[in-house]
């Protein structure tokens, strides 16, 4: 499984995932993004004064999931790639929220955007066994990089992701993993420098 948990809520999400209607997937799966992006970004500044309160309260200039999606790729949390798949994501969240007509992924516009999701192909699924990487003195730089990228290969979904139902939910799988990475690599200050790549990393 390639998702890193993070709470109890989370755990229920792919526990119960099979069982959810998909309006109920997409609205998860893009709130659990969000967190792990608003965690990320907060994790490049500096809280001074307390300001994340007034920036990320849902009336501040961060407040919204747009608002987040575009600070990130400024920052360069993440590259062009990225940026468009988390645009995407909000698009096909907004019409399950907002449009009465949009009951599943495969809704006309909701399965447009789905598939345009571009992640899924830059990142696939292997059917190969984990391989354990050992830190050795040639390899140590990467080490950390590697296991991420290793680890990206192996999906809680059980076959590739083909339909727009399972490219959508492959795409949180991703961000998810690498909004996480980011996060902790700003809270590990003893990580050598080369271990990551520069940033944007995805």
């Amino acid at each position: 499984m390639t998702w890193i948990i993070a709470d109890e809520d989370e755990d229920e999400f792919l526990r119960e995932i099979h069982s959810y209607p998909d309006r109920v997937v997409a609205l998860l799966g893009q709130s659990i993004i969000d967190r792990r992006l608003e965690t990320a970004i907060k994790g490049r500044w500096r809280n001074t004064g307390n300001i994340f309160e007034s920036l990320f309260e849902p009336s501040g200039p961060l407040g919204s999931f747009s608002a987040r999606i575009r600070i990130g790729f400024a920052i360069s949390l993440y590259g062009k790639e990225a940026y468009n798949d988390l645009r995407r994501i909000n698009r096909i969240r907004n019409a399950f929220a907002h449009k009465l007509h949009a009951k599943h992924f495969n809704t006309q516009s909701i399965r447009d955007h789905a598939n345009a999701l571009v992640l899924p192909s830059l990142y696939p699924i292997s059917k190969e066994d984990i391989i354990t990487t050992t830190v050795d003195e040639v390899h140590r730089e990467r080490f950390m990089w590697d296991w991420f990228l290793n680890t990206l290969k192996h999906s809680f979904l059980s076959g590739d992701p083909i339909d727009p139902r399972s490219r959508f939910l492959r795409t949180v799988e991703i961000l998810t993993v690498f909004l996480w990475q980011e996060d902790y690599i700003n809270r590990s200050p003893g990580i050598p420098e080369g271990a990551m790549p520069k940033s944007p990393r995805f």
